[in-house]
């Protein structure tokens, strides 16, 4: 019997990996008015967003928008401190672009971790970069091409789900 524990202990410790976890928006509010809601899954492990599902709502600024992918580019990497989000894989002009900033690294442990607010690391804006032939669809990465419209006032990510 030990030796089929210490076989099983031994090789599944080789198979046990890591799942992504959800994260909540809670209290999400914009200067400005507005606020953003809905969720995204990361991994800490490969620093991967993905189902993104998060949505904006309309204030002074700017009128709202939803969000369903992680942004890559050569000016912007996502880390476990940070996330762009887009409408699209590719965004083009007239799309939003959602930034967050996160008071503390997100882990596969979850918990709650505050957005940094008060600053211009968290904030919400349209893409301004227009496209140069239709096939070649350009990123809009925050490095100077997006509008920053509003930032955060307030608001965190919790891995447990709002139940009220």
């Amino acid at each position: 019997m030990k030796r089929v524990f210490l076989i099983l202990l031994v090789f599944g410790v080789g198979l046990a990996q890591a799942e992504p976890v959800t994260w909540y928006l809670v209290d999400a509010n914009f200067a400005g008015g507005g606020s953003a809601s809905g969720s995204f899954d990361y991994d800490a492990d490969t620093n991967v967003y993905s189902s993104v599902a998060v949505t904006s709502t309309s204030g002074n600024t700017f009128a709202g928008a939803e969000y369903r992918y992680g942004m890559l580019s050569s000016n912007y990497l996502p880390s476990a401190t940070n996330v762009n989000f887009s409408p699209a894989s590719q965004p083009v002009a007239n799309e939003g672009a959602l930034v967050m900033a996160f008071a503390s690294a997100l882990t596969n442990a979850g918990g709650v971790v505050d957005i940094v607010v008060g600053s211009s690391l968290s904030k919400e804006g349209l893409c301004v970069e227009a496209p140069l032939l239709p096939e070649q669809r350009l990123s809009c990465d925050g490095g100077g091409n997006v509008n920053w419209l509003r930032t955060f006032k307030e608001g965190f990510v919790t891995s447990a789900p709002n139940t009220e």
